[in-house]
């Protein structure tokens, strides 16, 4: 492959896609959550504390590995809600308000389980590619100064060396809910839940029989965008960290990138849009990716248990072999069948005062166990983790 000298000069690093749409795309392939359509529309709208970074390798001038960095600067604003109390709470923002974390994802904060990279496998093997990522890393980290870089959501032989910087996130998980051949349709899957849990579905399902469901073309998430947007901040008012708030035109730039696979849903009460939730959808499985609901209709009308059972609708409906919940509210989705699927996702510290930081944040962010107890299913064997 290359020399240590080559292998740096023929990295270049970038702070927009914009006018390098035609190299990025020769490696990454069209439709790709990595293409470049994809990476220019969260460049329009990342949060104001993350900004784009992007590598390119090239071999003999032709372009052989991309990868996409999100630069993220944390302060005290990211953290919402401290299960230690108040003391902790001031102490934390303290500290945070006095020293921004910056941090070098590779990957992307906003999507789960996609990792960060894509190269020619005429050219690297699995090893080989994860020390050119390696050092494309350690180029980037000479040029700024930044508290730790983390790799999210990497294939199994990708990673850091094992040392006492380098952590992996053991409880990095995502559930996801294995759709169940025999099921067509949601009534399928209510027959197959335990008495107690088929009761509460079917409670839910009738306190929200008056909401109506919206499939929004692109001018009804442009029509809708300040509505979504205030839905989508009351979700991440009630979550213990955000990486950031995502701006008011994500909908719609998604829309936009991908116009067939990505969509979203309007849930209106009388008219009103109380809720939406939005799915990526591919040819084995369909992603919930963010939702929105208006919590002064939330108790009455269960709309964030709603949602999940309208995924799974359309997951059992298009024959899906995955439903993909995401990361968050673990014992909710729990509740649903969900299984725990864990992230490889690692990060090496630069900063020996965000080590220290390190475990506080990881047990005082972390969620309970006690979704490891649900069992809504009657034969949970058939469902393997995935």
């Amino acid at each position: 492959m290359f020399s240590e000298e080559e292998k740096d000069k023929n990295i270049v690093i970038l702070n927009t896609l914009t006018n390098h749409q035609h190299d990025w795309d020769l490696v990454v392939p069209r439709n790709h959550y990595l293409c470049s359509e994809s990476c220019l529309a969260n460049e329009k709208s990342y949060p104001k504390n993350i900004k784009a970074l992007y590598a390119i390798i090239y071999k003999d001038g032709k372009p052989v590995f991309c990868t996409k960095f999100q630069n993220i600067r944390i302060n005290a604003e990211n953290i919402r809600k401290h299960k230690r109390g108040e003391f902790v709470k001031f102490a934390t923002n303290l500290v945070l308000n006095i020293y921004e974390l910056n941090i070098l994802v590779c990957g992307n904060v906003f999507k789960d389980g996609l990792n960060g990279f894509y190269y020619d496998k005429s050219v690297f093997d699995s090893e080989e590619a994860n020390a050119a990522l390696l050092k494309t890393i350690e180029k980037i980290t000479r040029q700024e100064c930044y508290t730790c870089v983390m790799l999210k959501d990497v294939p199994n032989g990708f990673g850091f060396s094992n040392d006492n910087r380098n952590f992996s996130f053991d409880n990095d998980i995502s559930m996801n809910l294995n759709i169940q051949p025999e099921w067509h349709s949601l009534e399928d899957y209510l027959k197959d839940l335990s008495k107690k849990y088929a009761a509460r579905a079917k409670k839910i399902l009738t306190s929200a029989s008056d909401i109506n469901i919206q499939d929004f073309s692109i001018s009804d998430i442009r029509k809708y965008s300040k509505e979504l947007h205030c839905l989508y901040k009351q979700i991440v008012q009630h979550q213990s960290f955000v990486f950031g708030t995502l701006e008011e035109n994500y909908f719609e730039e998604m829309k936009k990138a991908f116009p067939q696979i990505y969509k979203v849903k309007g849930m209106f009460l009388d008219n009103q849009l109380v809720g939406f939730y939005s799915t990526f959808e591919s040819d084995t499985a369909l992603e919930v990716h963010y939702v929105g609901i208006d919590y002064t209709f939330n108790t009455s009308h269960n709309l964030y248990f709603l949602i999940h059972f309208l995924t799974l609708k359309e997951a059992i409906e298009n024959r899906k072999a995955i439903l993909n919940m995401g990361r968050t509210s673990l014992e909710a989705k729990a509740i649903l069948g969900c299984l725990p699927k864990y992230n490889n996702t690692f990060i090496h510290f630069l900063n020996p005062l965000a080590e220290k930081a390190f475990h506080y944040f990881k047990n005082n962010l972390s969620e309970p166990d006690s979704w490891k107890t649900r069992n809504p299913l009657k034969v949970a064997a058939n469902l393997a983790v995935v």
